[in-house]
Formats: C-alpha cells, sequence, structure tokens
C-alpha cells in the first residue's frame, strides 16, 4: 500500500487527496481498489493477543473511511479452503455508508436503489480466463 512506499503520506492525506477528487464537477464516480483481508483491517479490531503497528493502523483506518464514505461496495474474495472445480470465490455487493446521499435527486436515486441487488454470488475462474458468476 501507499502507506508503506512514503511513510510520511497518512490516511488524512489520501482522504483529502480523494474528497478533491470526488467533489471536481468533472468528475462522475471514482472506483478505489484495497486489499481489506484480515491482516489488513484487523487493527481496526481490538485484540489483546496484537498490539498493531503504525502501517497496519494507518491501512485499517484509511480503508474503514473510505467504506463508510462509499456509496457502493464490492468484495471478492476467494474461498477459504480454497478453489473447488466449480467455485472459485465468492463476490458480495452492499451498499456503503454515503447510499442515502441525496446528490442526484430522489428520482435518480429510486432508480439506483432498483437496479441495486445487494448480496453474493459464487463465481468460477475459468482456464481460459473468462469468468461466470453463479447464483
Amino acid at each position: 500500500m501507499l502507506f508503506s512506499l512514503a511513510p510520511e503520506t497518512t490516511a488524512s492525506d489520501l482522504n483529502r487527496m480523494l474528497l478533491v477528487l470526488r467533489d471536481d464537477k468533472h468528475v462522475h464516480s471514482s472506483i478505489v481498489t484495497l486489499p481489506s483481508d484480515l491482516p489488513y483491517v484487523s487493527a481496526a479490531t481490538s485484540n489483546a493477543d496484537h498490539v498493531p503497528t503504525p502501517l497496519e493502523t494507518a491501512h485499517a483506518g484509511f480503508t474503514m473511511q473510505q467504506v463508510h464514505l462509499a456509496r457502493l461496495v464490492l468484495g471478492c474474495r476467494e474461498l477459504d479452503t480454497g478453489a473447488a472445480r466449480d467455485v472459485s470465490g465468492v463476490l458480495r455487493v452492499t451498499k456503503g455508508g454515503r447510499w442515502d446521499d441525496d446528490e442526484h435527486g430522489e428520482s435518480d436515486r429510486q432508480q439506483a436503489v432498483e437496479a441495486l441487488r445487494e448480496g453474493q454470488w459464487r463465481y468460477l475462474v475459468g482456464r481460459d480466463g473468462s469468468v461466470k458468476i453463479v447464483e
């Protein structure tokens, strides 16, 4: 992550940069991709067995802030037991913390609510690189 490459960069600095981008009238949407595996976000929860490093704390804080600022959160993870013949992993779609913001008006929001179907689906990555979504 950027925190390990540029130690002087803080989560607040990255949040400010993203907020400036999001507030630009020429930007319709932004996509932020972050690793959210347990080692990356475990610092966001209290654990007496592990004292998080400053890098872990910064990453966990930044990730949680982005989830709360997002309108839509898409999670993609492999199976805990490893890939099977018929399933490679799980795709999850949920509303983010800013889902109800009234930026685009009531009619646009109603269309978005009708279009979004929250849930979890299994996916299979084929040998040729194709991906199939399975209910």
